[in-house]
């Protein structure tokens, strides 16, 4: 069984029922961010970092310890952070303590069923039993998923939402950057990437004549489907946080996004012959914008901006 089978059986038998256990939450000290949320998007972020280390120029091996191809490392990426906390699936609503073992003993259940064993199997396994700073990640591969993992739960975490002053801010964020410098070297490893179909109801309803118009929906019903493989093959799906209504928003690897922007604005016009896309991606983001924000990042920092407006 292939590692992209693998994520394609996590969406046919996890997805689904994680999608509607609405009670089933990220964190239970905040009760808006479900589980299955959170996994897809450690699962993207994994991905993405996967990604653009290759890119700076590691191998696949140096990154997972596995002669993989760029595909299959991103899907085996994405795989462990579906995976991560799994473990919370099987308790009720407030206890969480101990997810981490019960993860480990769900996915070796899991993955035993679907005959994975050898390096693979003790990689997947790894990467779930250290996705936590406190648990000693010690692979490049643990790293990573433990980084993805505080990335997609960084703007959930109360300590940080208490954190007023800039000291305070820092030292929260202390270990979790000392481990994006020791992946990324500084360097913020990550885009936000969004595009928006120009001018889309001039576009659809250029004529009054409704085979027009229901012809022009279904290029631009076609165009989404079309982007949504742009990433599955470029990346992987859980990169693309939406799609739809002309417009979408993904993560992406930061030295790729400008590949994938004239990608996009090239498949449009080849598509429809008129109709163009803006594509825009931030800046580079690291973990204390995906903590805080775009800078200023803290109460104080605000406070004093206001004064020098004020002044």
């Amino acid at each position: 069984m292939t590692i992209q089978n693998l994520v394609g059986n996590f969406s046919t038998e996890f997805a689904e029922p994680l999608r509607q256990a609405d009670y089933l939450l990220a964190d239970t000290r905040i009760p808006w961010v479900s589980l299955y949320d959170h996994l897809v998007l450690t699962g993207g972020i994994a991905a993405a970092f996967a990604e653009e280390l290759r890119r700076r120029g590691k191998t696949p091996e140096e990154i997972c310890g596995l002669s993989l191809d760029p595909s299959e490392l991103r899907h085996l990426a994405c795989l462990c952070g579906l995976l991560h906390d799994l473990g919370k699936a099987r308790v009720g609503e407030t206890e969480y303590r101990l997810h981490v073992q019960r993860g480990v003993d769900y996915a070796t259940e899991w993955l035993t069923a679907k005959g994975v064993d050898g390096r693979l199997h003790e990689i997947i396994v790894g990467s779930i039993a250290r996705h936590h700073l406190r648990d000693r990640p010690q692979t490049l591969f643990e790293k990573l998923v433990c980084l993805a993992d505080s990335y997609a739960s960084a703007g959930d975490r109360p300590e940080l939402a208490r954190a007023s002053t800039l000291q305070e801010f820092l030292q929260v964020i202390y270990a979790t950057e000392q481990l994006e410098r020791e992946l990324f070297e500084g360097q913020p490893p990550l885009c936000l990437f969004m595009g928006d179909t120009d001018a889309i109801k001039g576009y659809v309803y250029e004529t009054q004549a409704l085979p027009e118009i229901r012809g022009a929906s279904q290029i631009l019903v076609e165009l989404e489907e079309e982007v949504r493989k742009l990433f599955h093959d470029r990346l992987v799906k859980a990169c693309l946080i939406y799609c739809g209504g002309g417009g979408f928003l993904a993560l992406v690897p930061a030295s790729m996004a400008e590949e994938l922007n004239q990608e996009i604005e090239r498949l449009y016009l080849e598509r429809t012959r008129v109709a163009t896309v803006t594509v825009v991606a931030s800046e580079p983001l690291g973990y204390r914008e995906f903590a805080r924000g775009i800078a200023p990042h803290t109460d104080d920092q605000v406070r004093s901006l206001a004064a020098q407006v004020r002044g």
